[in-house]
């Protein structure tokens, strides 16, 4: 009888210790804020720096986001789990002159470039944003000038269903590439 009180209390308490340790896609366990499901737009942006080819910038991402293990400088992890975070990616390109050949940099045919939430010349490069008319795909991109190169971000999001607070998502996305800034 004591034997079996004791093993029904191990069962409860390990059960018990495995309900606290749910995961949370990553994100507290390296010190960020856990978004609410595929929500990770009201998760607080923190600010590093790159280092690529002699070329030092800076670009703030949402806290906890996983890191690439491949390229230091792209958060994206091939584990089915984070399937539906965002994703962002830097690399350095040849200068673009012109919004034209910025947006073949770009590869976005013509019928893209015509339905572009987003597609601006600015004095530090270009700006462009592709959404999916069903809301489950923002894709931000910017190029910005560093000396004669440009600093290429993408930033992106896709989930099955339609993204959760997508106008903040979108915003979020932007707000990735466009914080940018060569050193």
């Amino acid at each position: 009888m004591l034997r079996t009180a004791s093993l029904i209390a191990f069962v409860l308490l390990a059960a018990a210790g495995c309900k606290s340790k749910k995961s949370d896609g990553g994100a507290a366990a390296s010190g960020g804020a856990a978004p609410s499901g595929n929500d990770w737009s009201k998760v607080p942006l923190e600010t590093v720096e790159l280092s690529a080819d002699g070329v030092t910038y800076s670009i703030s991402v949402p806290k906890g986001l996983p890191k690439s293990g491949g390229d230091p400088k792209s958060w994206s992890n091939d584990k089915p789990e984070h399937d539906q975070d965002p994703k962002v990616f830097t690399s350095l390109g040849s200068n673009v002159t012109t919004l034209d050949s910025a947006l073949s940099d770009a590869m976005f045919d013509a019928e893209k470039v015509a339905k572009l939430a987003r597609k601006e010349e600015r004095p530090t490069g270009y700006a462009f944003t592709d959404v999916a008319g069903d809301k489950h795909r923002v894709e931000a991109r910017t190029l910005t000038r560093a000396g004669d190169k440009m600093i290429k971000c993408t930033a992106t999001q896709v989930t099955e269903g339609a993204l959760p607070s997508f106008e903040a998502t979108k915003a979020m996305l932007e707000k990735i590439c466009d914080s940018v800034k060569p050193k």
